[in-house]
């Protein structure tokens, strides 16, 4: 992908959630769509962007049911991080 791309995924990122991404670098992860890890506040984060509107909301769907996971104590689950209005997700 072009740099102006990934620029575009990161202002999203940084302006939805309100994290400082110094890195973004693709991910060789997932069956379909695209997956990117980005780095910020010296962490690691998993970015997964999906165009096709059958499966985003299958995917939305799952997240809510990471969440769910995570709050009832099941510690190997992968938090999913809430955007700045408390959603699981955001549409890029």
């Amino acid at each position: 992908m072009d740099e102006f791309y990934k620029i575009k995924i990161c202002n999203a990122v940084q302006q939805e959630y309100g994290l400082h991404i110094y890195k973004i670098a693709p991910a060789n992860r997932g069956v379909y769509g695209e997956t990117w890890i980005l780095y910020a506040n010296h962490l690691r984060y998993f970015v997964k962007i999906d165009y096709s509107s059958d499966h985003q909301k299958i995917f939305a769907e799952n997240l809510n049911v990471l969440s769910y996971l995570k709050e009832q104590g099941i510690s190997f689950v992968s938090s999913v991080i809430k955007n700045r209005t408390g959603e699981n997700y955001i549409f890029f």
